[in-house]
């Protein structure tokens, strides 16, 4: 992802007071610290909501 769509990402959290972002993509850990640091905001991805999903049936 670029840093540019990473700000604009990250704009749209203020825009919208977004408290999650949710990606596509799986994401390291590292990955989803530094993006949720630069978002404010919990950042899942779609396989941790599904899980989820399944656990809470």
């Amino acid at each position: 992802m670029s840093t540019g769509k990473i700000r604009e990402i990250a704009d749209a959290c203020v825009r919208t007071d977004a408290t999650a972002v949710v990606f596509h993509n799986d994401l390291t850990d590292r990955q989803r610290r530094a993006l949720s640091e630069i978002f404010g905001s919990a950042v899942l991805t779609i396989r941790e909501l599904k899980e989820e999903r399944r656990a809470n049936g």
